[in-house]
């Protein structure tokens, strides 16, 4: 990920910086996270026009370790540690 990439991530949908493969990644990961209803056939039918089932996978082992992970800091209080700076 280059800087600009980082600094615009929360623009992810937008930023001419990202491919559509990437951008479906980034979805993903925001659908996994807030509304994983929405994660359906049609979404599924979409990731699979970028990435192979083998991706898919671990796609999705991945953003859901991301999002545990940043569970238990939050938990444990840690997050503040390293905080992301806008």
């Amino acid at each position: 990920m280059t800087e600009d990439e980082y600094l615009h991530v929360a623009e992810w949908a937008t930023h001419s910086s990202y491919s559509p493969a990437e951008r479906l990644a980034i979805e993903f990961a925001e659908r996994f996270e807030g509304d994983v209803a929405s994660c359906d056939d049609a979404f599924f039918d979409r990731l699979g026009e970028h990435f192979d089932e083998t991706l898919i996978r671990d796609l999705t082992f991945c953003i859901g370790g991301w999002l545990g992970l940043g569970r238990i800091t939050r938990v444990l209080d840690r997050d503040l540690a390293c905080p992301v700076v806008h």
